[in-house]
C-alpha cells in the first residue's frame, strides 16, 4: 500500500502564503515549464473561466516561465501564482494544498507526477497524451480532455471547479485506486504474468 504522511499544518501553511482561502479552490501544475508539459494552455483556458474562488499555481522553473509571468502580469490574470522547482521532500505537502492536479502535456510517456497527486487525494484533470490516462483517470477521479483543445480543457476545468465536495470526493477515489499501484503490486503482476 501507499502511504503519504498527511501534513495538513504544512499545506494549510502554503494556501495561506498564496492567499487562498480554506473554502476556495487550487489547481495545481507542477512540472517543468516547457513546451511539450504545454503549461499555456492550462493559463489559457484558466484565464478564460474568471472565478473569483478557484486560483492556480504553476510549481517548477523553465524556458517558459518568463513568458507566463508576463502574460498573467499584462493581462491582469488574477488568481495565478508561481513556486520555484520544490525538492521531492516537499511536494506532498504542495499535493496536499491543491483540490485538483492538473497535467496538460502535449506528450508524456506516463506522468508520475499523476501518481503522486493521486497518492495524495487529489483529483486529476490530464490530457489524452498523458500515458497514464487510460490507466488512472477516469469519471470518478477526475476528466481526460483532448490534447491541445482549449475548448475541451476550459469545459472539464469549468465543470471541476465548481464544487469543492465533489473533488473531495474524487480524491478519495484517487488515493482508493492508486493504492493498487504501489510497486510491490506491480512486482505481483510480473510474476503472476511470467508463471501462468
Amino acid at each position: 500500500q501507499i502511504y503519504i504522511k498527511i501534513r495538513t499544518t504544512e499545506a494549510l501553511e502554503v494556501r495561506a502564503q498564496l492567499k487562498v482561502r480554506e473554502n476556495d479552490i487550487l489547481v495545481l501544475f507542477a512540472g517543468k515549464l516547457e513546451q511539450v508539459k504545454n503549461p499555456e494552455l492550462l493559463l489559457n483556458a484558466f484565464s478564460n473561466m474568471k472565478k473569483n474562488n478557484v486560483h492556480l499555481v504553476f510549481v517548477g522553473n523553465g524556458v517558459l516561465e518568463y513568458g507566463l509571468k508576463f502574460k498573467v502580469k499584462n493581462h491582469n490574470i488574477a488568481n495565478v501564482y508561481f513556486m520555484n522547482f520544490q525538492n521531492q521532500t516537499q511536494m506532498p505537502v504542495i499535493y496536499q494544498a491543491c483540490d485538483l492536479f492538473c497535467l496538460p502535456s502535449r506528450s508524456e510517456t506516463w506522468g508520475l507526477a499523476v501518481n503522486e497527486a493521486m497518492a495524495c487525494g487529489k483529483a486529476i484533470l490530464v490530457s489524452d497524451k498523458v500515458g497514464c490516462a487510460i490507466d488512472l483517470v477516469n469519471d470518478q477521479n477526475g476528466r481526460v480532455f483532448e490534447s491541445e483543445n482549449l475548448v475541451d480543457l476550459s469545459q472539464k476545468l469549468i465543470a471541476l471547479t465548481n464544487d469543492q465536495s465533489t473533488l473531495k470526493k474524487m480524491g478519495e477515489n484517487s488515493l482508493e485506486l492508486i493504492q493498487n499501484w504501489s510497486f510491490e503490486q506491480q512486482v505481483n503482476a510480473i510474476v503472476s504474468y511470467v508463471n501462468r
